[in-house]
């Protein structure tokens, strides 16, 4: 009598269609172009005002903003704080995260910058202030 050897033969190779790679494909790029327009709305919804150095020394700079949500959601996002000069070098950097509550009027945050790459010595040094959302993405 015969012996039959039923068994899953793991070294054949079975090939993926070339359908399903179009699927993949297809979903993919739709999953890129909807998470850009997501954040793109995130920028709308979120808006600061009123960045400004409240004060410095020779080792911080404290920088002052205000933060409104116009959307129904709670939000802990990065923002990046960047102090330049007149000359439009910067001064000091920072990416910190804060919490911001749905459907907030206006709430005011107050951020200390450590890490200053030119010491400024009066307030008059200082060109102007940003702050904006940051995302570190490849496709944004």
């Amino acid at each position: 009598m015969p012996i039959l050897d039923n068994r899953i033969d793991i070294n054949k190779k079975y090939p993926i269609s070339s359908s399903f790679k179009m699927i993949l494909l297809i979903a993919a790029i739709f999953g890129i172009v909807l998470r850009g327009c997501w954040i793109k709305n995130q920028k709308k919804s979120i808006h600061f005002s009123n960045a400004k150095v409240s004060g410095f020394s020779s080792a911080n700079i404290d920088v002052e903003f205000d933060v409104t949500n116009k959307t129904n959601v709670e939000y802990e996002k990065a923002i990046l704080i960047k102090v330049m000069s007149k000359n439009g070098l910067e001064i000091a950097s920072k990416i910190t995260k804060i919490y911001i509550h749905p459907l907030q009027k206006k709430k005011g945050y107050l951020v200390e910058l450590t890490k200053i790459k030119s010491p400024i010595k009066s307030a008059d040094e200082v060109g102007f202030v940003s702050v904006k959302l940051y995302n570190s993405s490849l496709f944004n």
